[in-house]
């Protein structure tokens, strides 16, 4: 939920001046910027305490309360959806105030908030406390997505970035598997109290990230447009209101076919896949004798399945964006019925086999696997397909559809599995993706058009 990726240091190294930590950079490798080193210490602590968390919700809205498919999805709004309405607003705050200090208030108000949701009575005001966190959650990101801008230069940028990630995709990994553990043997009050504790101990690494003043950042953004407009560079109008940047960006999508293809496929398919991916408990619980150790070995294949496409992604040389798009689409609608396949077996027999955990575990993996080859590849596309003076205009458009999916998903599926039940949810879900992956593959070329230079050889 979180995506703790951007963390630092300052204050207890005195050697290590704003000037060293920034623009040293240039001659000393990245891991040599301590503020970063603390900022990757903190995301990994916070990270991995929110997959706890994350799991010990859906134990206790699924197996605890056995809350209705529409229930499971209202918690996943309550947490999401103030962090999409927020967002802009909040982002205004965190380039206004002290980023440091943003970052240890949401962090220490969200401690408490966590550590109180097992004593709450009733699941009514579990969504309010929720609804709290995700507001705080959009104060943190914005301010931690400027630290990282303060303590890391440029051209370490990418680098910084891509670290994180996969910070928070090992993360995916390790959490639901630990919490199942935790859950089974301590019960799923101790993950919230262990997701409470994550918050204190990252923001006992957040004052190594120093109190920098924001006027610093605005002179020395002050000093660059300068340097920009002496160079005849000219660069987007910061004035520029969101309306009008969502239809600038929209307007170049829709001129590169292989892009505007691009962010309908990527937008339908986290659309879909959103469906049935906070319905999982209630698909797992159909399994007899089923578990929390099951439904956290389930998002620990997946989050390891994950890791493991990026990686396939960026090893492998693929012809074409739209081609390796499709493959993705179909392989998580192969994995989504496939699983829903195999509750069902199960749930007739009223047992399950060394067989039927083998397989559902080849689903899990697929379905990672397959997510990392829709998104990685459109990520990269996107990037080589857009002019670097439109590069915010276009990527907060696709933020804005993507965003618009990740919320319309979870609220259409509680109510299509509520009607059909979730086996019957998880099939409609994936015929849809292996009818969508089929169109994709087939029409690959003419989406390529002439832009088939731009979607070639993604990963050089």
């Amino acid at each position: 939920m979180k995506d703790k990726s951007h963390r630092g240091e300052q204050g207890a190294f005195g050697s290590l001046s704003a000037a060293d930590g920034k623009n040293g950079q240039t001659e000393r490798s990245l891991f040599w910027n301590k503020k970063y080193l603390f900022l990757m210490a903190a995301q990994a602590v916070s990270n991995l305490g929110d997959w706890l968390y994350i799991l010990a919700l859906f134990v206790l809205i699924g197996f605890r309360w056995h809350a209705t498919p529409l229930v499971i999805s209202g918690m996943m709004l309550a947490l999401t959806a103030p962090m999409a309405v927020l967002g802009p607003f909040t982002g205004v705050l965190a380039d206004k105030w002290n980023r440091t200090t943003l970052m240890l208030v949401s962090n220490l108000v969200m401690a408490g908030l966590v550590a109180v949701i097992p004593w709450l009575p009733s699941k009514w005001m579990l969504f309010g406390v929720l609804v709290l966190v995700g507001i705080f959650e959009s104060l943190f990101n914005p301010a931690e997505a400027g630290k990282l801008k303060e303590i890391v230069s440029d051209n370490h940028m990418k680098k910084a970035v891509s670290i994180n990630s996969s910070i928070t995709q090992l993360a995916k990994v390790v959490g639901p598997g630990l919490s199942g553990v935790i859950v089974a043997t301590l019960g799923s009050a101790s993950a919230f109290w262990l997701d409470s504790l994550s918050f204190i101990v990252s923001s006992l690494f957040l004052p190594f990230t120093g109190f920098q003043s924001q006027t610093d950042g605005l002179h020395n953004s002050s000093t660059a447009k300068n340097q920009s407009a002496a160079d005849g560079i000219t660069e987007e109008k910061p004035q520029e209101g969101a309306g009008k940047r969502f239809v600038a960006g929209l307007q170049h999508i829709r001129r590169v076919r292989m892009l505007f293809a691009g962010t309908l496929i990527l937008t339908v398919a986290l659309l879909l896949i959103q469906l049935t991916d906070a319905q999982i408990v209630t698909l797992i619980r159909l399994v007899p004798d089923a578990s929390s150790g099951l439904l956290g070995l389930i998002m620990a294949l997946s989050g390891g399945g994950a890791l493991l496409g990026a990686l396939l992604v960026n090893v492998i040389k693929w012809k074409s964006a739209s081609g390796i798009m499709a493959v993705g689409v179909l392989g998580c609608g192969v994995g989504l019925g496939g699983s829903a396949l195999l509750v069902a077996f199960a749930h007739a027999t009223g047992h399950i086999t060394a067989v039927w955990m083998a397989t559902i575990i080849g689903t899990a993996l697929l379905v990672g696997v397959c997510a990392a080859f829709i998104f990685v590849p459109f990520q990269t596309m996107a990037q080589r397909s857009t002019p670097s003076h439109l590069t915010g205009r276009v990527f907060g458009t696709i933020g804005s559809l993507t965003t618009a999916a990740a919320l319309v998903g979870p609220a259409l599926g509680g109510v299509i599995v509520s009607i059909l039940g979730a086996i019957a949810g998880f099939l409609i879900t994936s015929a849809t993706l292996l009818m969508l992956g089929a169109s994709i593959f087939v029409t690959r070329r003419w989406l390529e058009g002439t832009d088939a230079s731009a979607n070639s050889s993604i990963t050089q």
